[in-house]
């Protein structure tokens, strides 16, 4: 299970986020996402408690508690008229259910929206991830987003400090796990950046960890 996590945070996640994203949306499906404009990542993942999947959920929580919460519930719940099959999946081998709920967010300095992805095991939530997608054309966009992410992080109080070197994206094919930072009151939590470079576009993802 361990080495499950590891692929999930390094390749599977940041996958599944960019098979999403690639799968496009029609028009009605555009008008029900719920955007919401936050003055950074810290926003998201940190709260009085620390760090956090995202400010309205919680660690170990089940997914019923999840799907109670979270906006647009209805497209991920199989068998329901709104279901879609794009923001579901569950690995019967692993135990291992992920969520992507129909809400993006736009992080003041970003030229991309963040789609988000829940990860759900035997314990509960026990990881999330946000990805942010670039056309490959746009490649200083894609390192513009990975210097506010780093610059922030590593300027936030709930982060230990972790030197960040700019990868070259020009060179870059396949998966990289790119930077990790721990949690300065929490060791076992991590904050995970990967880049992942497919056909004509760069997603860059942040994977957070229980």
């Amino acid at each position: 299970m361990k080495l499950m996590k590891k692929l999930l945070s390094i390749v599977i996640l940041p996958c599944m986020l960019f098979s999403l994203l690639l799968s496009g949306c029609s028009t009605d499906e555009l008008q029900s996402v719920k955007r919401e404009k936050v003055s950074g990542i810290a926003d998201l993942i940190f709260s009085d408690d620390g760090l956090v999947p995202n400010g309205e959920l919680t660690w170990n929580m089940g997914t019923e508690e999840f799907l109670n919460r979270v906006y647009g519930a209805e497209t991920m719940i199989p068998g329901d008229e709104s279901f879609d099959e794009q923001r579901y999946f569950y690995s019967e081998e692993q135990n291992v259910s992920t969520y992507n709920p129909p809400v993006v967010y736009r992080v003041k300095g970003m030229e991309a929206d963040a789609e988000v992805i829940y990860a759900f095991d035997e314990s509960g939530l026990y990881m999330a991830g946000y990805s942010w997608t670039f056309d490959k054309e746009d490649q200083e966009k894609a390192e513009k987003c990975i210097e506010l992410l780093a610059d922030e992080l590593n300027s936030d109080p709930h982060i230990v400090p972790t030197a960040v070197e700019q990868p070259d994206l020009s060179q870059l094919e396949g998966a990289l796990q790119y930077s990790k930072w721990s949690v300065a009151d929490a060791k076992e939590q991590s904050v995970e950046l990967s880049v992942l470079s497919h056909l004509n576009t760069i997603s860059v993802t942040l994977t957070i960890k229980a």
